[in-house]
């Protein structure tokens, strides 16, 4: 089953490709075309008393198959929290940014090579010739500030000091290393806590599939990448005896299952063996694939658990120091932490900064 979104305008694009999809009975297609029209418009007409997604799910009297292959994979992915605890008005605004704005909001951009190999390795030179400097393996232990200057002290026993500070760390690094007693709204940072993001590797012995990815319905993982297709892998081998490069069949998936929290203590071979069993229940060409290889990479603290009780703890960009500022996907974005949101907290503290230096010129 697919839902393809049609060459159209937005959101005409999604109203066609709604309606011609085969996922979904056409009763359940009318209701969810429905409740999406909530989201066109700022602000939202939402029912106060509905706080969660799963509230907004049963006012709306969505279907089974819209939950199972919609809502819930879209907000466990995009929330990192169940449909029980996520709130509504936080989906809401990425239904609103990605069925409403335009065709390209809609787009999914895959990544064509692993995340650390897409430029970052660019990134100090082009610091560099800002005038910046990168400093690697040199964590802040100590920092301290006052209403006029701060003073940060590194692993290494580097001081560092400047005109103005952009703290971009983890809510529990944040908590850690801010000065006691200047700011009450810190001290509530455990309070948001931590969703993970459990991915298993797994190198079958026969290619599967030849799509960039693909969801598993009504299963634990969610989503299934093919690095095969997404990086070019060809899983290239080197012959013992002639040591020449000999091509090798073998395909390389990625599954991924966020707000994992029920999996996330599972022991190795056991995701293994349920990332394959979901597999091998939904595609049948992979019953015949062995497993050559598999790993597991756990993110215990992947984001924060964003909630109605959470959403007040997120903090804004501006702190009670003038200079120091604040970035990250868990603070006050209005999205979800998600990498969109990570990149409008760095262009909002960066503006921040600048507005800072024209104030004191």
């Amino acid at each position: 089953v697919s839902l393809r979104c049609a060459p159209l305008p937005a959101p005409l694009h999604l109203v066609a490709g709604l309606l011609f999809s085969n996922a979904f009975p056409f009763g359940e297609k009318l209701s969810m075309a429905k409740s999406l029209t909530t989201f066109s418009r700022k602000p939202f007409k939402l029912n106060p008393s509905l706080e969660t997604v799963a509230h907004f799910l049963d006012a709306t009297r969505q279907g089974p198959m819209a939950r199972e292959r919609f809502w819930i994979p879209l907000c466990d992915s995009v929330m990192n929290v169940p449909v029980e605890t996520a709130p509504i008005r936080g989906l809401g605004e990425v239904l609103n940014r990605v069925f409403f704005g335009t065709r390209r909001d809609s787009t999914f951009a895959i990544a064509s090579k692993p995340l650390s190999d897409l430029g970052f390795d660019r990134v100090p030179s082009y610091i560099d010739v800002k005038g910046g400097k990168v400093h690697f393996h040199e964590g802040v232990q100590v920092f301290q500030t006052d209403s006029k200057t701060f003073e940060v002290t590194t692993r290494s026993d580097k001081k560092f000091s400047g005109d103005a500070l952009i703290w971009a760390v983890s809510p529990s690094s944040l908590f850690a290393l801010w000065p006691k007693d200047t700011w009450p709204a810190i001290e509530k940072l455990p309070q948001l806590g931590k969703s993970p993001i459990i991915s298993v590797h797994i190198l079958l012995s026969q290619p599967v599939t030849k799509e960039h990815f693909f969801g598993l319905s009504g299963a634990k993982f969610e989503w299934v990448f093919n690095r095969n297709a997404n990086w070019g892998w060809k899983g290239e081998r080197i012959d013992p005896h002639t040591m020449s490069t000999q091509p090798n069949h073998a395909q390389y998936l990625s599954f991924t299952a966020s707000a994992a929290d029920p999996l996330a203590r599972q022991t190795e071979k056991e995701l293994v063996d349920l990332a394959m069993a979901e597999l091998q229940e939904r595609c049948p060409a992979a019953r015949q694939a062995r497993v050559l290889y598999a790993k597991v990479t756990r993110e215990m603290a992947a984001t924060f658990i964003w909630s109605a009780g959470t959403d007040k703890l997120r903090l804004p960009c501006e702190t009670p120091f003038p200079n120091i500022f604040l970035a990250g996907d868990w603070t006050n974005t209005g999205l979800p932490a998600t990498i969109e949101g990570a990149c409008v907290s760095g262009h909002r503290a960066a503006a921040q900064v600048l507005t800072h230096f024209k104030k004191k010129a």
